[in-house]
């Protein structure tokens, strides 16, 4: 008589080296699950800031991007919602019939921007360029992890990029925590 079917050894077999494989290939299923938040994150970020250009070429105003705690001023914790809004009355500050998007950093980064003359926003002009600005926005990993890391480089005539070339000295320097 012959039997179809595995016996006891061969399924044991079988289930050790899936579980061998498995143990193998789940820290880089991880890491890659990590980066990939990374390059999301990052992407959003870039957008927004795109979205504010853009705006301000399509509406022929200036516009500005900046982070606020309370929805009225902007400050300095990169961290916190970031509002899109034009300033028609150049008071710096959010008006909400304005307000043209809200977005939520996610709580996984810390972001950090770095701009000539130590403004705290970004804004442009309707001709695309910035306000007599560029800067660095750096999206650091809270696990510190320098891999993670990117920025987000703006010039002066508005074009956004995205450099991995951080090192970790250079994101120590930033207070990268």
């Amino acid at each position: 008589m012959h039997r179809k079917g595995f016996t006891l050894i061969e399924l044991l077999a079988v289930l050790a080296i899936v579980g061998i494989v498995a143990g193998i290939g789940y820290p880089q299923f991880l890491q890659f699950i990590q980066n990939q938040k990374a390059i999301s994150e990052t992407n959003q970020l870039l957008s927004v800031i795109n979205f504010t250009r853009n705006t301000a070429v399509s509406t022929k105003q200036e516009v500005t991007l900046c982070p606020s705690s309370n929805a009225r001023s902007c400050d300095e914790n990169w961290n916190n919602p970031l509002y899109v809004f034009i300033d028609s009355n150049d008071d710096k500050e959010i008006d909400s019939e304005t307000v043209l998007l809200k977005f939520e950093p996610s709580s996984d980064y810390q972001l950090i921007w770095r701009s000539w003359g130590g403004k705290k926003f970004i804004r442009f002009l309707p001709t695309g360029l910035t306000y007599r600005q560029n800067g660095t926005l750096v999206l650091c990993h809270k696990n510190q992890n320098s891999a993670l890391a990117r920025a987000i480089v703006i010039n002066r005539g508005g074009r956004a990029r995205v450099s991995r070339e951080l090192t970790p000295k250079l994101l120590e320097s930033l207070k990268c925590k």
